[in-house]
């Protein structure tokens, strides 16, 4: 008679893995929404969470993830905190790093970052038209 051996599943968010690709490592934004991946995209950089327990807080709160258990692997993208945030680095190889204290506020469900609504095309010309007819 054989035994069954059952294991518990255990599923992982993919920003906590590196993605191995053709022996490179792989980044990916641990932010909701945020699809950003480092496998085509050398310009965005990728930050990893604090060792600072309050700063680490504020970083959870910002990204509404305050239950969410941060590995060494997790990571935010550079698209999430303003250019004063980064120290810029001395030379173009270099790597950008986040002053101290700088937490990630720029997201995709807040103000600042949504793009201008547009104006439909009809109201756009009513609006052309009464500039042009003052």
């Amino acid at each position: 008679m054989r035994t069954a051996y059952v294991f518990p599943l255990k599923v992982q968010c993919l920003c906590e893995l590196p993605v191995e690709r053709e022996g490179a490592s792989s980044r990916y934004c641990c932010v909701p929404f945020c699809k950003m991946s480092s496998r085509f995209n050398s310009v965005i950089s990728f930050h990893s969470f604090p060792l600072n327990k309050e700063t680490r807080k504020k970083w959870l709160h910002n990204i509404r993830r305050e239950d969410y258990k941060v590995s060494p692997n997790t990571r935010v993208c550079s698209r999430h905190f303003k250019g004063d945030d980064f120290i810029e680095p001395w030379t173009p190889t270099a790597r950008r790093l986040l002053k101290k204290g700088a937490v990630p506020t720029l997201f995709m469900w807040s103000d600042s970052t949504s793009p201008p609504k547009r104006t439909g095309l009809w109201k756009k010309r009513r609006l052309d038209h009464q500039a042009v007819h003052l």
